[in-house]
């Protein structure tokens, strides 16, 4: 970034402007210390730096709407310090993801939503009316459905509250620099990105880093022609987006702006053009940059079934094709590393390449516990997707066996205090990659989780590649040394038919070791110790995308869930690529 001459456009699902630069000769160059100094750097010289912030729901994610808005403030500050020549060259907006329904529609939503609304009231009422009334300016999702009482120093319902639901997000993590090199992968510029490939705990802000807060992720730096594939996705969300954000959103909160509050500035261009540099010559890979990408839907008879019909249509759905060819051409084994393994297509096609191939090799590393379980859960929009996920490792496991192995990380530190997300007295340490390795020939890298969500309904991008010059062994190689604690010699030597017994044996060896004395971070997945909180919920395949929306009610869902009553301007996507086969 800090080399750019003629671009910087990056996306994130969050993106905090504090996080600390980790290069001193970057930070000496900048004359700062974050990643928002960075970019206001470089916008000040040459390059034009152009950021889509994700925004949320303001009901159902209340607080990541707010922090969306905070992180606009604090760009629309950083390029107020900038000369007024090169101010244009910091552009920014909130996006949020076009999908949605009304809640009028069914009664189910319009209950949902009166939850909601109550719920952010009472939040707003339970505080100091002066704090309140400031985290309210910050919020401009709340501004249209709440207004502040002065004389009573209270928050009430306005007269007409919004009876919208956002039910999905813009998910991609991607960086393009000049048009010649890409960044993409499960990284969002957060402080949790800084945990190293050790896994040991860090400082931050001066403080230690909380042990359950460890975190694994990938991402890869792109070059050659996909980087046009990749850039060519940005300038499309740009075009489109700040389109939408400035005719639709704008005006709308503009007339709804409380005294005390406004809004910043904003300045961006939606009709950019692709960087006119040419690509960087291409390699020895065969890559492709594969996406999610969906808008609202039209009900018709072919998905009547489907209990999201009419929210959405998934346009582009390259990111689960390619793991069904990928996995459907595996002879050998297939790796996944994931925050999620939810996907009932996922299971059915390992199940069908199993019975082609009897010896097929699976491992899986998964997150003790997701993100968002927290002791005592109740809500069953937490407990429902882990107890598909759960259904999903008993199924494949009957029908693998020892062929099959799940495996979580943890720390080599003993845990402060005692949590679910504990395994054999440490700390987990977070899966949050997004990784698929099959047949050292195949593999991708990306912001996708292995679930209905990402391979249905948020935006999301992977690169994927297939590469003779053995690229995708030297990758797996190296991962696992660093996961297994074992030299990349040892690793190299392994035949694929010993690949899960020798997963199994170092994590059954770790389970009997003192932390200190383990090899690497790989502990067998326990998804048993989760069976009496989840319980025995079900939940339909395609309502499994639904599920990231947090706390989503403790309602049974309707068969008639989701309904349409506007009809959203289409879109165009971009020309399909040709698929890897």
């Amino acid at each position: 970034v800090l080399g750019a001459v003629q671009s910087v456009h990056f996306t994130g699902w969050v993106f905090i402007p504090a996080t600390p630069l980790q290069n001193d000769k970057v930070k000496a160059a900048v004359g700062g210390e974050t990643w928002l100094d960075l970019f206001a750097f470089v916008a000040s010289k040459t390059a034009k730096v152009r950021v889509i912030l994700t925004d949320f729901d303001p009901l159902f994610e209340p607080g990541l709407h707010r922090l969306a808005w905070r992180v606009i403030e604090e760009f629309a500050s950083a390029r107020s310090g900038l000369s007024a020549s090169r101010a244009s060259s910091l552009q920014f907006f909130p996006s949020r993801h076009g999908a949605f329904v009304r809640g009028k529609t069914i009664a189910f939503f319009a209950d949902l939503l009166s939850e909601k609304l109550k719920n952010v009231l009472a939040d707003y009422n339970h505080a100091k009316f002066s704090a309140a009334l400031f985290h309210y300016t910050e919020a401009p999702g709340h501004w249209s459905s709440i207004k502040p009482d002065m004389s009573r120093k209270r928050f009430v319902l306005s007269a007409h509250p919004r009876d919208v639901l956002h039910v999905a997000s813009h998910h991609q993590k991607l960086c393009i620099v000049d048009g010649e090199t890409a960044f993409c992968g499960g990284m969002d510029v957060t402080d949790l990105a800084l945990n190293q490939r050790s896994h040991k705990l860090t400082r931050m802000h001066g403080r230690p880093t909380i042990p359950d807060l460890l975190w694994h992720d990938i991402h890869c730096r792109v070059r050659g022609p996909v980087v046009a594939q990749i850039e060519r996705n940005f300038v499309e969300r740009w075009r489109r987006e700040s389109v939408e954000f400035a005719t639709t959103a704008v005006p709308e909160l503009a007339a709804n702006i409380p005294d005390g509050a406004s809004l910043p500035a904003f300045f961006f261009d939606p009709m950019i053009a692709q960087p006119n540099k040419k690509p960087g010559a291409a390699g020895t890979s065969i890559a492709q940059a594969q996406r999610t990408l969906s808008i609202n839907g039209e009900p018709s008879l072919a998905n009547i079934l489907n209990p999201l019909a009419g929210v959405f249509e998934t346009v582009r759905g390259d990111i689960l094709e390619g793991y069904e060819r990928a996995i459907g051409n595996a002879q050998h084994y297939v790796y996944f590393e994931n925050q999620y393994f939810r996907s009932k297509q996922i299971q059915a096609l390992l199940l069908q390449r199993r019975k082609e191939v009897p010896k097929l090799q699976v491992i899986v590393v998964l997150p003790i516990a997701p993100e968002e379980f927290k002791q005592g859960e109740t809500n069953p929009m937490v407990l429902q997707p882990m107890a598909l996920q759960n259904d999903i490792i008993r199924t494949l496991t009957a029908e693998l066996g020892a062929d099959i192995g799940f495996f979580s990380l943890v720390a080599r530190v003993a845990s402060r205090k005692k949590s679910l997300s504990d395994e054999f007295g440490s700390p987990q340490i977070y899966v949050h990659s997004k990784v698929c390795i099959v047949d050292d020939v195949f593999a991708t890298i990306g912001s996708a989780n292995a679930n209905g969500r990402s391979f249905a309904l948020d935006t999301e991008l992977n690169v994927s590649w297939v590469d003779p010059a053995l690229k995708v062994r030297a990758f797996r190689i190296d991962l696992w040394s660093e996961l297994l604690g074992l030299p990349a010699s040892e690793i190299a030597a392994w035949t694929p038919d010993l690949f899960t017994a020798n997963w199994r044996r170092i994590a059954r060896l770790n389970a009997g070791k003192s932390p200190a004395r383990r090899s690497g971070f790989v502990v067998a997945h326990n998804h048993e110790k989760f069976d009496r909180i989840v319980g025995s919920f079900s939940l339909p395949e395609p309502l499994e995308a639904f599920l990231a929306i947090a706390d989503l009610s403790k309602r049974p869902a309707p068969p008639e869930l989701f309904s349409r009553d506007t009809a959203p301007e289409r879109i165009e996507p971009i020309a399909s690529e040709p698929s890897v086969s």
